[in-house]
Order: structure tokens, then C-alpha cells, then sequence
């Protein structure tokens, strides 16, 4: 799917807020982890968030953002990598100084992650960092 293709359907309310295509008028259903991560409801914004840990690390940049710590922060944001492959980062905050820093929430880090941010920084020139605790 080209760019222009995924801007199409996201405009046309053809996908989601995590960026999942829509299909027959209901998000397309995830298969349940593997890793026994638990889905659960951010209270400030009402999404869904795919685990507790990530849930945490969230609320700790939000709190960061308001104590004047970091410049900015944003979750689950879509990096296009080739073609139809995308890496969504869990967290993208932004340092006083200006850096960025991408960063994914893992209880385990997978072979798919690693390729994914091996890819990031290829492509991209963007290093991934994982967030364990």
C-alpha cells in the first residue's frame, strides 16, 4: 500500500487511531498476545494501549511534558519504512535541547523488533531505543 493509498483510507475514516484499516465497519480484530501483554484503557484519552508497561512509560512522558522536563510527546506514531512495511513507535519524545528520541515500550524484545529498528536506522537514520522497565 503506497502512502498516498493509506492517506485515502485514513481520510475517508477507513482507519483507525493505531492506524488499523477498517474492514465491514469494525477495526479488523487482533489475535490475543502471545506474550500475555494485557490491552487496557488510557484514562486520559480513552485508547486502547497495547499493555500495562506501555501504559506506564506513557504516563510517565505525559507527566514529564507537564513538569517541564521534555519539550513534547507523542504515542504511536507511524514511521513509513518501504513499501507497505511500518514501524509504529510506542513513544516519540522531544528534549528541551531539541533532540528525539524514539522509543518502544518491550517486555521481550523479538527478532521482528530487532529487524524493524535495524531498518529504522537504515532507513531513517533513527535508533530505536527499548524500554524495558
Amino acid at each position: 500500500m503506497s502512502v498516498e493509498d493509506f492517506r485515502r483510507l485514513r481520510d475517508s475514516g477507513q482507519v483507525t487511531k493505531k492506524g488499523r484499516i477498517v474492514v465491514s465497519g469494525k477495526a479488523a480484530e487482533t489475535k490475543k498476545s502471545k506474550f500475555g501483554n494485557e490491552v487496557v484503557i488510557d484514562d486520559e484519552t480513552g485508547e486502547k494501549v497495547d499493555s500495562k508497561r506501555e501504559m506506564k512509560h506513557r504516563k510517565e512522558y505525559r507527566a514529564m511534558v507537564r513538569r517541564g522536563e521534555i519539550a513534547a510527546y507523542a504515542s504511536q506514531v507511524i514511521y513509513f519504512l518501504v513499501k507497505d512495511l511500518t514501524y509504529v513507535a510506542d513513544h516519540v519524545i522531544t528534549h528541551l535541547d531539541g533532540r528525539v528520541e524514539v522509543i518502544d515500550s518491550k517486555g521481550m524484545i523479538t527478532r521482528g523488533a530487532i529487524d524493524k529498528k535495524k531498518l529504522m536506522k537504515e532507513l531513517r537514520g533513527i535508533d530505536v531505543i527499548f524500554r524495558e522497565k
